[in-house]
Order: C-alpha cells, then sequence, then structure tokens
C-alpha cells in the first residue's frame, strides 16, 4: 500500500524537520501560537487551555522545503498538527523549568531571529527568480571559457621531505605499483584511494603541480619531487581528453546558484559603500 504521505514529508528528513523547529523556537517566548490575533480563525487543536489555529498549520507548510510546499494541505494536515502540537507541549515543558529565561538561550533566540530575518531578506531581495534569458547569456559565457579546455587524470603521492619523495621515485622505478605506494606512504586525503586525483584542468591546482602534470606523458611518473606549500609530490598521469561541455539543463542549478551569489555580492558592496563602519584591531 502506497503512503499517503509525499517522500519529503518524514520525521527523519532534516528538510522537514529543520524549517518545523525554526517555527518552534518563535513559540518558545510566546504563550499563544502565531495566529491567535485572528478571532476568526478556525481552531484546530487546544492543548493545556493554548489554542492552536488552522493559520498555524497553513504557516508551518510555508516553512517546508519548496518541493513538499506543492502538495495540498490535506496531504500533510495530519503530520503538522501532530508535529506542531508536540512542539507546543515541549516549549510548555521548557518554560516550566525556566529555560526561556536563561541569558544564553535569550541569545541564540535572538542569534536565531538575526538568521530568520537575514534569510527572509535575502530570499526576497537576492534570491528572486533568474530569467532564462540570464541563464542562456551566463551559459554562453561558460561554453566560451570552456571549450577545449584541456584536463589529464592523475594520481600523486604526498610526502613531507624530499628524501622521502626520492626514496618513493626509486620504489616506483623498481616497479611498485604507484597505487598502492600512495596508499602505504601519501599523507593527503586522497591516500585512501590510491592518490586519485580524477580529471583536472591547469587552473585547478598550484603552479608548480600543474605544471609538472600536465608535461607528462600518458603513464609517465615525475622523475623528481615537485615541490609546493604541502610538502613533496611525485606525480603519475594516467589519462588527458578534452573537456566535455556540459548540457544546458545540467548547469542550470549551478548557474542559478552563481547568477544569485553575484547579486548578493554586489548588494552587500553597495550596503558597505553608504554604511559607516570602523574596525578595531584585535585585542591581544
Amino acid at each position: 500500500m502506497l503512503s499517503i504521505y509525499p517522500p519529503k514529508i518524514t520525521v527523519d528528513n532534516k528538510l522537514y524537520l529543520f524549517p518545523i523547529l525554526v517555527f518552534s523556537v518563535f513559540l518558545i517566548f510566546n504563550n499563544e501560537p502565531l495566529s491567535a490575533e485572528n478571532n476568526s480563525d478556525k481552531i484546530v487543536a487546544k492543548i493545556n487551555g493554548s489554542n492552536l489555529y488552522l493559520s498555524d498549520i497553513n504557516n508551518a507548510k510555508k516553512m517546508l522545503d519548496p518541493q513538499a510546499q506543492k502538495y495540498p494541505l490535506k496531504i500533510v494536515y495530519d503530520f503538522l498538527l501532530d508535529d506542531l502540537i508536540n512542539n507546543r507541549l515541549i516549549t510548555e515543558a521548557a518554560r516550566k523549568i525556566g529555560i526561556d529565561r536563561e541569558e544564553e538561550i535569550k541569545r541564540k533566540i535572538k542569534d536565531f531571529e538575526k538568521d530568520i530575518l537575514y534569510r527572509a531578506f535575502m530570499d526576497r531581495a537576492i534570491n528572486r527568480e533568474v530569467s532564462n534569458n540570464q541563464l542562456k547569456l551566463k551559459y554562453n559565457e561558460y561554453i566560451k571559457s570552456s571549450s577545449g579546455i584541456e584536463e589529464i587524470r592523475a594520481r600523486h603521492i604526498l610526502v613531507q621531505t624530499r628524501e622521502q619523495a626520492l626514496e618513493a621515485i626509486e620504489l616506483l622505478k623498481k616497479g611498485s605499483d604507484f597505487s598502492d605506494l600512495a596508499k602505504k606512504i601519501s599523507t593527503a586525503p586522497t591516500k585512501i584511494i590510491g592518490g586519485d586525483l580524477g580529471y583536472f584542468g591547469r587552473d585547478s591546482m598550484v603552479s608548480p603541480f600543474s605544471k609538472a602534470a600536465f608535461s607528462l606523458k600518458i603513464g609517465e611518473f615525475t622523475s623528481s619531487p615537485i615541490k609546493t606549500q604541502f610538502g613533496w609530490h611525485i606525480i603519475k598521469v594516467e589519462d588527458k581528453r578534452v573537456k566535455k561541455t556540459e548540457a544546458f539543463e545540467n548547469m542550470k542549478a549551478k548557474i542559478i546558484k552563481e547568477i544569485i551569489l553575484r547579486r548578493e555580492e554586489a548588494f552587500v558592496a553597495k550596503l558597505r559603500k553608504t554604511a559607516k563602519i570602523q574596525k578595531y584591531p584585535m585585542m591581544r
């Protein structure tokens, strides 16, 4: 039998729980629900003499993740109602033992409110809809900048001294497997996968590393250690290719994020330009 609840509306799903938790935070310092002033609002539950209203259900639904908001209220009604009842009981218990009067809790609630205000403002001022025209223009820029870019797939071994690197090179010359050696002696996080870095372009790595890697032929490894700020590297190239252009639909979400980020940067720069800001050195 199919569940009557949409896949995303589950107790274990963090996308659901976080917004409802945020909603509950506001109830900690409010004895009545947010809609209590509306006398015509339908009462949907009474908890120890305190009312929950239909508008509380609607407000909670608005705070679900966007996909879940698409479902009719009747689908999520019972789930939201039970969750709000549970949250009300918990906040009542918190008040009884004085948690709401603790200064640290008050400070955290204020910080939470600031975060909610920030998100709400960003949604209205920054995260407005990105037009298809903007998306297409940005995608065309991406195509021009990434077309024909060479990529290589490489592995590396990172050690902390030149002597260690030279010893590793000698072992490789004698036939040691690069991947196995990386797992044994490399200090880089990639050691668990044999030093595999996947495919990358010239600008993806620090200059000395990139210059050495792109000078190698497929199957070759560096005959001398490569020094970077991270330590000493031995690099092996396993494949070369020309980077494929991603399809528009595959890039769409990434482009939207980039456009929104640029909007935010421009908006904040404008605010800083007109604000009076004084910065002080850190106290020693």
